[in-house]
C-alpha cells in the first residue's frame, strides 16, 4: 500500500473486522494437502494474526483443519515465530512472509519454505534472494517438496 506500518495495520484491521473476512474459507489446495501432511508429520500452526481476528482463525482451524495440528501458537504481529520454532524443535517452516522465515533460520530451522504467489511479496524479493529458501506457489508444491526432502 506504499504507506507506513501503522497505516498498513489499520487497513488490515478494517478488512479483518468485516463479515466477509469472518466467512473466508481456506484455499482448496490447503484443505486437501494439510490433512495428508498431518498424517505423516507433526504439524504446528504458528499465527501472527492480531488478537482481534484470533477467533476467526480459531473457527477456521476447528471447521476445516480439526485434528491436523499438534499445537497452535499465537505470537501476534510483533513476536518471533522463529522462537516458537526453536521451542517446539521445528525442522521445516512454511510461511508467506520472509521476515518470519528469517527468524526461523536464526533459531535453527533447517528448511524454510516461502509460500504463495502474492503481489505484496514483490517487496520481499530482494531480501528473499539472500536466503536459502524453497519457494512454493501452492500447497501441492509444498507437499511434493517436503516429500522430496524427507524420503
Amino acid at each position: 500500500w506504499a504507506t507506513d506500518r501503522d497505516e498498513v495495520f489499520r487497513r488490515l484491521h478494517e478488512i479483518q473486522y468485516t463479515k466477509e473476512f469472518s466467512e473466508i474459507t481456506p484455499r482448496h489446495d490447503a484443505m486437501e494437502v494439510i490433512p495428508r501432511l498431518a498424517k505423516a508429520y507433526d504439524l504446528h500452526l504458528i499465527t501472527a494474526r492480531s488478537d482481534e481476528v484470533l477467533l476467526v482463525t480459531e473457527r477456521m482451524i476447528a471447521e476445516y483443519f480439526a485434528g491436523c495440528f499438534v499445537g497452535i501458537d499465537h505470537v501476534g504481529p510483533d513476536s518471533s515465530k522463529g522462537a516458537v520454532c526453536e521451542r517446539i524443535g521445528a525442522s521445516i517452516m512454511i510461511d508467506d512472509n520472509i521476515v518470519h522465515l528469517e527468524t526461523a533460520l536464526h533459531h535453527g530451522v533447517k528448511v524454510v519454505v516461502w509460500f504463495g504467489d502474492y503481489d505484496w511479496q514483490a517487496t520481499q524479493l530482494e531480501r528473499a534472494s539472500k536466503l536459502p529458501i524453497i519457494h512454493c506457489d501452492d500447497w501441492y508444491e509444498v507437499e511434493t517438496r517436503i516429500g522430496q526432502l524427507t524420503y
